[in-house]
């Protein structure tokens, strides 16, 4: 099977450059988590999407340097949706919309090879829940 899941790298803004994870992000004050991988997706892609069900949930937590400098005590839940690719996205080259952001590019990548790259632990932890 030749399936292809959306990746984003990590830019050097981040404390891990150079590694992958699913679009995504914060929410915003007030906005709904679905609202919100919307909104990040296309920030960090250029591509719409519907976000369907939950496909899982983990939690990360940390503590690095910034890029500026400045040590950051990060604690996050990640909420992974399955997803559909909305029609006017289709066969659209995904592209870093927001610039200046913690997203160096976005691809789609085979499933079989993103298995193999340098994943944050949220990401890993999403794709070995697909079969």
């Amino acid at each position: 099977m030749n399936t292809e899941i959306l990746l984003t790298e990590m830019s050097t803004r981040t404390p891990m450059p150079g590694s992958w994870n699913l679009p995504g992000g914060g929410i915003d004050h007030g906005e709904h988590p679905r609202d919100a991988v919307v909104r990040e997706v296309y920030e960090e892609t250029g591509l719409r999407i519907t976000p369907g069900p939950i496909i899982d949930v983990s939690s990360t937590h940390f503590t690095g340097m910034r890029h500026d400098g400045l040590v950051e005590d990060f604690h996050g839940l990640h909420v992974v949706y399955e997803a559909t690719l909305l029609p006017e996205s289709m066969g659209v080259t995904p592209q870093v919309l927001e610039l200046d952001s913690s997203t160096e590019r976005a691809e789609w990548i085979l499933l079989s090879r993103a298995r193999s790259l340098k994943l944050l632990a949220a990401a890993a932890h999403a794709l070995a829940s697909i079969k």
